[in-house]
């Protein structure tokens, strides 16, 4: 899946959804289930999108176990 990201030594897995150099502000949101929301205020439109999406490896013990998370979960995304 491309933007599936991960590294050795790294705790999760990382969805980037869209460039973070978009916002002026991050939060990340933890939507439960070893899945958090990293949000980002848009510079040019002031609203909230969704930036990426972050894995818990603790959770997740593969990256075929995201893809199956996101299938389930299409609107995670937005």
């Amino acid at each position: 899946m491309p933007g599936l990201e991960t590294k050795k030594g790294w705790s999760q897995y990382r969805l980037r959804i869209r460039n973070p150099g978009l916002y002026s502000t991050m939060r990340t949101l933890d939507i439960g289930g070893g899945v958090s929301k990293i949000r980002g205020k848009n510079k040019k439109t002031g609203k909230w999108e969704t930036q990426a999406l972050r894995f818990d490896k603790s959770v997740f013990k593969s990256a075929q176990q995201v893809r199956d998370w996101l299938k389930a979960h299409p609107s995670a995304r937005t």
